[in-house]
């Protein structure tokens, strides 16, 4: 799934640990985007195209109602 994603968000991982912290690299060479949401900064944070450093639980819910409103308008 990793290889056909356009996007992958990353929800609270610092992106050190293996096998997930590649994931982030091999998208990006496929061509898809990156977006972290991690109250730390990670080592992607620079070629990610969206990073927010705060708590999941306060972003997320916000994240989502915002797509779900641009999903309805589409």
């Amino acid at each position: 799934m990793i290889t056909e994603c356009n996007l992958l968000l990353v929800l609270g991982s610092s992106l050190v640990v293996y096998p997930v912290a590649f994931y982030p690299q091999k998208i990006l060479s496929l061509g898809a985007k990156l977006a972290i949401i991690n109250i730390q900064e990670t080592d992607m944070d620079s070629v990610a195209q969206v990073v927010i450093h705060e708590k999941i639980g306060d972003v997320l819910p916000k994240v989502v109602s915002i797509i779900k409103n641009l999903l309805t308008k589409s």
